[in-house]
């Protein structure tokens, strides 16, 4: 007979059942193969995005690009004789008559400089009546490749740079293509 306590029994280590430990495995693999979806969606959204952003860009750069050729023409036929602008800061107050004009509301920053840096591009000397180098035009700074095959050809053919783009006023229009007569009615509907 005993007397006193009775002594606890040993305890035994509790083992998982053989298909839990399975699961635990199962779950690990799982989790990781998420992991790397999820990787991989986030890379393709940040190529996506990147790409955005850069025909977004392009086509600020465009716009910017052809307010500043326009404003030239239009600084050019706003004074007889006609002469370009001596800076672009001349674009946005016109000093040379009697009423001050603004053919430009802002200087816009190049969009992939993010600064009013643009390159200029000056005429021929003495254009416009003046001895001195006047602006016909700019271009952006940028190195970046571009995307869009739109506007001038590129020095290199294979790789086109965004700074390819040159936004320059002509003083002669550029002829446009009419359809001929003979066009027009050979494609007259009930014709």
């Amino acid at each position: 007979m005993r007397t006193g306590k009775a002594s606890p029994a040993p305890r035994a280590r509790r083992r998982p059942p053989r298909g839990l430990a399975a699961r635990r495995g199962f779950t690990y693999v799982a989790l990781l193969a998420i992991l790397a979806l999820l990787g991989a969606a986030l890379a393709a959204l940040g190529t996506a995005w990147t790409t955005a952003k850069q025909r977004e860009n392009e086509r600020e750069l465009q716009f910017r690009g052809e307010q500043i050729r326009d404003a030239i023409g239009r600084y050019r036929a706003a004074a007889v004789p006609p002469e370009l602008p001596p800076t672009l800061g001349a674009l946005l107050e016109d000093r040379r008559g009697p009423q001050v004009r603004h053919h430009l509301r802002r200087l816009w920053p190049d969009p992939f400089t993010r600064r009013a840096d643009w390159v200029l591009i000056y005429g021929p000397e003495g254009s416009g009546g003046s001895s001195d180098r006047r602006i016909a035009g700019v271009r952006s700074r940028s190195d970046a490749r571009r995307m869009s095959l739109a506007g001038a050809a590129a020095a290199s053919p294979d790789d086109p740079k965004v700074a390819d783009w040159v936004f320059m006023f002509a003083a002669e229009p550029t002829p446009t293509l009419t359809p001929s007569p003979a066009d027009s009615t050979a494609s007259a509907p009930g014709l």
